[in-house]
């Protein structure tokens, strides 16, 4: 799975990537967002991790981008706002998950984790009879198999 991880701060950038390297993701990256349409459109991640201040593209220029270019691409940012309606508004442009500052490394991988089960997770098809009996009466139990009360 191929994740794309847009981050200005550069240790916070490495310590994320080699986390994320650790569990067998192979992990692109962006220090100030300058590239980040070229290399969304060249890698198609499966993953974006982003956070919402760039110095050359703003966190909603870079999902909606995104959404336009992988529509199915999941979408995580990592933000210190904590206004509910900026929140709301980047679910509504296409984020998918919002952390906020400061975070747990483990709940970021467990995001994706979640994501990629559910990508790669078989989908079936319940059959169901066309007559299912309905059951008027109320079923008995019984205390033993002797059908005594």
């Amino acid at each position: 799975m191929k994740i794309l991880v847009v981050e200005s701060n550069p240790i916070l950038l490495k310590i994320i990537a080699i986390k994320l390297q650790h569990q067998n993701y192979l992990v692109y990256s962006s220090i100030d967002g300058e590239h980040v349409r070229q290399l969304i459109t060249q890698i198609k991640p499966d993953v974006i991790i982003t956070k919402l201040r760039l110095k050359y593209i703003s966190g909603f220029e870079l999902i909606r981008f995104a959404k336009h270019e992988l529509p199915n691409a999941y979408v995580i940012v990592i933000t210190k706002i904590n206004q509910e309606t900026i929140l709301q508004d980047l679910l509504k442009t296409g984020a998918n998950v919002c952390i906020k500052r400061p975070f747990d490394i483990e709940q970021l991988i467990n995001y994706i984790s979640e994501f990629k089960f559910k990508k790669t997770a078989p989908i079936t098809e319940l059959q169901l009879s066309k007559t299912i009996p309905i059951y008027k009466q109320p079923i008995q139990l019984y205390k033993d198999a002797t059908n005594k009360s």
